[in-house]
């Protein structure tokens, strides 16, 4: 599951055509780049309320419980991290046909009542030696590419071992790497954290040279992976990266980051 931030028509309700997109045969889909589907099965009508305690309240038709079983996980994530990347929305319930959904109708699974994205995570997957029950989740972001290039940010729930800084953590695990097969590093195995530490709002990360080109630049890829992996962990807002201790990064597209940083308005754009 990977999100994708495309130009849509103005609607009176974004949050609902958000929706519609990804509904397969929907409006969304001649959009996608190949290899993209959407999740929600084709034909279903969807009706969007949005609480003031922040809960959008999503109501399925009947056609929704039509998708393939190995999909029922992918839509959970897929509806639940799309919502909540709206400001008002803090929290997803479901529904079929009016009726509260407690488990998915083709296989079963559990659903909360209130579903968050640290509740349900991404891509789940578990650390080698990290038990489901004693374990800290930590989201990474990692890369892949279709087969005519394009380049995208795929996020994934890590479950590692019980930690009480999950921030350093995390950099560590992007440092090691992806563990899925189809995904890309995004950072230098040679990469060490020589500092990090929280100032106000903002999380100040200093890295090692090991991180920079022979032009002294730092990979984009791997300035955007460290903000976002830091700012989807912690919940801050914002991200500042040193290099040995200098706040003045450059990175290979030649953009300056020397002030603290948030997380892109639009991640993996399509015909933006």
């Amino acid at each position: 599951v990977a999100p994708i931030s495309m130009r849509v028509p103005f609607a009176e309700g974004t949050a609902a055509a958000t929706l519609a997109y990804m509904v397969e045969g929907g409006p969304g889909e001649a959009m996608l780049p190949p290899g993209f589907r959407a999740l929600i099965p084709k034909g279903t009508h969807v009706q969007l309320d949005i609480t003031e305690d922040g809960t959008a309240v999503v109501d399925f038709s009947d056609e929704f419980a039509s998708y393939n079983a190995q999909d029922e996980r992918k839509i959970l994530e897929a509806v639940t991290w799309a919502l909540t990347e709206f400001e008002r929305i803090d929290r997803v319930s479901l529904r079929l046909k009016g009726r509260p959904l407690t488990e998915m109708p083709v296989n079963g699974m559990p659903v909360a009542a209130a579903l968050t994205r640290s509740t349900i995570g991404i891509n789940l997957e578990r650390a080698k030696g990290a038990d489901f029950g004693q374990s800290t989740p930590v989201t990474l972001y990692f890369q892949s590419s279709t087969d005519d290039g394009y380049a995208y940010f795929v996020p994934v729930t890590r479950l590692i071992p019980r930690t009480d800084n999950p921030a350093l953590a995390a950099v560590h695990e992007l440092i090691k790497g992806p563990m899925n097969r189809h995904l890309s590093g995004v950072i230098t195995p040679a990469a060490e954290v020589l500092d990090l530490r929280k100032q106000d709002d903002v999380l100040q990360i200093n890295l090692n040279d090991a991180v920079l080109t022979e032009d002294l630049r730092t990979p984009q890829e791997s300035i955007q992976s460290v903000i976002l992996s830091l700012t989807e962990t912690t919940g801050l807002a914002k991200v500042q990266i040193l290099v040995n201790g200098s706040a003045e990064v450059w990175s290979t597209d030649e953009q300056l980051y020397d002030m603290p940083a948030t997380q892109p308005a639009h991640l993996n754009k399509v015909g933006l």
